[in-house]
């Protein structure tokens, strides 16, 4: 990497604030779009694909949604660059279609699993949550996207890519803020742990995990909680304490292992809804008024061995908060709130 290159970058991690503060005179609030409605998730992923002018810049664990793959090839024939970093144990799901304007870039060595869940359209339009670019992932999964614009974000994003192609390093820094119309969103990273030669990955992750939970050290009412994997004890530890000074936390999950006997010993409401297809999600809402989602479980790989990446957004609109409630109540398996 030239000193040009990583001057460069830290630059723009300075400048993540400033750039923040002159988006917000153009940007719109975040907008949340789930599964509860099998169809609307997937057709708008598709729709924001279609509509690309630019660049598709995606970041998955998986990516094997047929109409995706040929809207992507689409534009990349247009001349459009497509760009698609996958978990390595996915590749063949994409090079199978033998789709050679598309490029393809994987991390090749490390523990854990490339996971985001990430779409950057034209540098300024971005996606992020727990769903994979699949059609499980839109018809028979509960997931939830957080859509919003940001050309700061979709520069680091880019620059991402670049570590990927190994033409560039990552430099040190915590939560990314940016301001949206109404409101903070503040993305996270969590990097491989130890992916040479800077090291400083493991920064990034204690970061990220230590707002995290003064988020939830935060809360004055309400935790709600959405999450397929939960092994991380800081995290359910962060929750038991929020619990005990007397803050509502409500868990779903779809079974009852890891940390989750821990917290149903602690008096936390746990439970597995069988009405709900395959649960994914990795979402929690505080106080109804802020939001945390993006690809990561709570578990000891996703702060460590993986690379994952989620959104904090805070304070949720009344539309966003209203949308959540019900997403929730549906999630958890109540009559929606009347």
């Amino acid at each position: 990497m030239s000193k040009f290159k990583f001057s460069f970058f830290s630059l723009l991690i300075t400048l993540v604030c400033c750039l923040g503060s002159i988006e917000a005179s153009i940007a719109v609030d975040a907008q949340l779009y789930h599964t509860q409605d099998k169809k609307s998730l997937g057709a708008s992923v598709k729709k924001s694909i279609l509509h690309a002018e630019k660049s598709i810049l995606i970041f998955t664990f998986s990516l094997s949604d047929p109409e995706i793959i040929v809207l992507l090839n689409q534009k990349a024939n247009e001349g459009l660059r497509v760009t698609v970093v996958i978990d390595r144990d996915h590749l063949n799901e994409i090079l199978s279609h033998k789709v050679p304007s598309i490029e393809v870039v994987t991390r090749a060595t490390g523990e854990g699993h490339l996971h985001h869940k990430i779409m950057v359209v034209d540098e300024n339009e971005i996606w992020i949550g727990s769903a994979n670019f699949t059609k499980s992932a839109y018809e028979k999964q509960e997931n939830l996207m957080v859509s919003f614009t940001s050309t700061s974000i979709a520069q680091y994003l880019h620059h991402e890519a670049e570590v990927f192609r190994k033409n560039s390093y990552r430099s040190e820094h915590g939560p990314l803020p940016i301001s949206l119309l109404n409101q903070k969103l503040y993305f996270c990273l969590l990097p491989h742990d130890g992916f040479p030669p800077q090291k400083i990955e493991k920064s990034i992750n204690n970061q990220s995990k230590q707002f995290l939970i003064e988020k939830i050290n935060q809360a004055n009412t309400s935790i709600r909680i959405a999450m397929m994997v939960w092994t991380n004890n800081d995290l359910a530890n962060a929750v038991i304490q929020a619990h005990k000074r007397g803050v509502q936390v409500q868990v779903v999950a779809p079974d009852l292992g890891g940390n989750l006997p821990q917290l149903m010993t602690a008096g936390i409401d746990v439970r597995v809804n069988p009405k709900l297809s395959f649960m994914h999600n990795k979402l929690m809402c505080i106080d109804n008024t802020i939001l945390v989602n993006g690809s990561a479980n709570w578990s000891q790989s996703s702060f460590t061995r993986s690379d994952e990446s989620f959104v904090v957004i805070e304070p949720l609109t009344l539309e966003q908060s209203e949308v959540l409630i019900d997403y929730w109540n549906y999630l958890y398996g109540v009559k929606p709130i009347q």
